[in-house]
């Protein structure tokens, strides 16, 4: 979230030769990219625009992300895009596959989402 990044910095800058896989939108990692270490894999996602892994600063993979019609809400989009992301990375390591779950994965959760008063 772009308002809690400047929180986040102090931590990136402090464990960035930890973190193995990072994600966030274009916004955020404009401001965070210089404290990235350059073994992360950074998965950008940037609204309609290809959702980009990059490692090292270098563009290593980007996935269409397709227009839906009749989104629902949003809510939720980017947990279940990194939550579609990691059980696939988790299981095969595949970067591209994985970023195609987790595009599907957040797609069908936009489409999908009910009110708690719906239930």
């Amino acid at each position: 979230m772009i308002h809690s990044v400047n929180f986040f910095i102090p931590v990136l800058k402090k464990y960035s030769n930890k973190i193995d896989i990072l994600f966030c939108n274009m916004d955020e990692y404009i401001m965070i990219k210089e404290y990235i270490d350059s073994k992360t894999i950074v998965v950008i996602t940037n609204n309609s625009k290809p959702v980009t892994a990059a490692l090292a600063f270098n563009k290593i993979y980007m996935a269409e992300v397709d227009y839906i019609y009749n989104v629902l809400s949003t809510t939720g989009a980017g947990d279940s895009f990194i939550g579609g992301f990691l059980g696939r990375y988790l299981q095969e390591k595949n970067l591209e596959e994985s970023i195609k779950s987790g595009i599907m994965i957040s797609q069908k959760s936009i489409l999908n989402i009910r009110t708690f008063n719906e239930q």
